[in-house]
């Protein structure tokens, strides 16, 4: 009964019908999961050198919490806009894809630094 319904915009205590020890997960597993993609958007920094990174926790589409991030450059269509609202015609540009060769070679490079970091066995 103290639950927000589904599609609400309730932002008050989501807590209030639960016990201080259900409180107390909820708050830890929050912080690990934020800890876990922290450590991965590190290592992000290192590989791709981006200008800066942006973060994106979506899930309205999904049943499921996910991450989108996106290394950011000076020469980016609107560096500071999200990508979202860069023009498919010009994020999805032909020019801008790597060809399938870089595609597999910056994905063996990712699994091998991830796994060396302990994300990936």
């Amino acid at each position: 009964p103290n639950e927000p319904t589904p599609g609400s915009s309730h932002t008050g205590s989501y807590a209030t019908g639960m016990n201080a020890s259900a409180v107390c997960f909820r708050r830890l597993l929050t912080w690990s999961v934020w800890l876990y993609v922290c450590g991965g958007c590190g290592f992000c920094n290192e590989f791709f050198k981006p200008e800066k990174l942006n973060y994106e926790l979506l899930g309205n589409l999904d049943s499921h919490m996910h991450w989108h991030l996106f290394p950011r450059y000076a020469d980016d269509p609107n560096p500071t806009n999200p990508v979202s609202v860069i023009p498919p015609e010009v994020r999805n540009a032909e020019s801008t894809r790597p060809s399938k060769e870089q595609l597999e070679a910056t994905k063996n490079e990712l699994r091998d630094g991830l796994r060396q970091l302990g994300y990936l066995k």
